[in-house]
């Protein structure tokens, strides 16, 4: 390895946190959420939105306050979540996580930190072929400032989504229940950039929970379409290979499984675990208990007539390699996305303190009709494409 991953998950000595006090503290008015125009983000947005009467304050790479707005309301009415009164409690702020300071004046940073109550950072570079010190900046130091920023008022409660990722090997055990270990330790599989970015960003996590920060941590598995508008992230690895499965008419062939849970599921378990004093000090796994096969899915390609076909994955790759390069733009960008080996899609079951925390609301149930679920997400991905 090329980088020093204990230096980096050392938090600053400067970084000091106060108490709120024994007083139970007031209801928070003001929350900040980080990658807002995302995939995720978008939805945790529209359920803060939604389920409370707080003023967002969104952190967004934007030219002006106005430019910002527009960002934010095309993800929102994208994704099909836009609704016209969410306008006036969404509070842009420029800015940048992989700048010191957010990329604010010292003035601006103080100013934000003593005006939120909870933060919820959600933001990362996502790119499974960057090396580490690529992803460094936004990744780890860009949780490193917004632990800064945490420290500048009591903020009452920080949610830090992860990935299931940097459990690393407890995935491969044949075990009825992978932990949810608040703090994990260094793990062989931590294999790419960004993995490693997210278990340097969880230390750090770890070291301000124990100095004082209240801090709960979210750990999605693969986080897929809708549950009811479909809408995909056509740039996930799973989006891409349907994509290309549906392009093609040809379905590759290999073993595996894939936990198919929806983005609306994700989003509203980590805002109804965020509100729950007991969710402090907790890791939480959000994960479909029920998977499917990936024979299943080509099977059901074929049986809607998206697909003809199937055939060993090498071959598959050398097909959708081959077409594209005879095609579009858009289609060299989709077989470039596509991964060279069939991707390793793990088992993540749902974890205890996930069902406990989430046992209050019997009504919040991940959809595990998979069947109705891959037909949603394939109409979609046919005849939608881009989000």
């Amino acid at each position: 390895m090329d980088e020093n991953l204990t230096f980096d998950a050392t938090l600053s000595r400067s970084i000091l946190y106060s108490s709120v006090g024994p007083k139970p503290s007031p209801a928070p008015s003001v929350a900040l959420l980080t990658g807002a125009t995302g995939f995720l983000g978008v939805s945790l947005l529209r359920d803060l939105l939604t389920y409370t009467l707080l003023e967002v304050v969104c952190l967004v790479r934007a030219s002006s306050e106005g430019d910002a707005i527009r960002r934010l309301r095309h993800a929102l009415q994208s994704h099909r979540l836009w609704r016209t009164e969410f306008e006036h409690r969404i509070r842009p702020v420029i800015g940048d996580l992989a700048k010191p300071r957010l990329g604010l004046s010292d003035r601006e940073f103080l100013a934000l930190g003593k005006r939120i109550d909870v933060i919820y950072h959600n933001a990362a570079q996502t790119n499974l072929v960057f090396p580490y010190r690529a992803l460094r900046p936004t990744n780890v130091l860009g949780t490193l400032e917004m632990l800064r920023l945490a420290a500048i008022a009591p903020v009452r409660s920080f949610h830090h989504i992860s990935s299931i990722a940097v459990v690393g090997s407890a995935l491969h055990e044949q075990q009825a229940e992978v932990k949810e270990d608040f703090c994990v330790g260094r793990s062989a599989d931590l294999t790419n950039g960004y993995v490693r970015t997210k278990w340097v960003a969880e230390q750090l996590v770890n070291e301000a929970a124990h100095s004082g920060l209240g801090v709960s941590i979210y750990r999605p598995g693969l986080i897929t379409g809708h549950s009811r508008t479909g809408v995909c992230n056509v740039r996930d690895t799973f989006s891409l290979m349907l994509r290309a499965c549906i392009w093609l008419a040809v379905a590759p062939e290999f073993p595996g499984i894939v936990y198919l849970t929806p983005v609306d599921f994700v989003s509203r378990a980590i805002f109804e675990l965020s509100r729950k004093e007991s969710s402090r000090g907790k890791a939480f796994h959000i994960n479909n208990p029920v998977p499917v096969s990936w024979e299943q899915v080509a099977e059901l390609l074929r049986a809607c007539g998206h697909v003809r076909q199937t055939m060993p994955y090498r071959e598959w790759l050398l097909l959708l390699q081959t077409q594209a390069e005879q095609a579009s733009q858009k289609e060299l960008e989709l077989a470039a996305g596509v991964p060279d080996s069939p991707p390793a899609y793990r088992r993540v079951p749902v974890g205890q303190n996930t069902a406990e925390g989430l046992a209050a609301y019997p009504e919040l149930r991940c959809p595990d009709n998979n069947t109705a679920l891959l037909k949603l997400y394939f109409s979609y991905l046919a005849s939608a494409g881009q989000v």
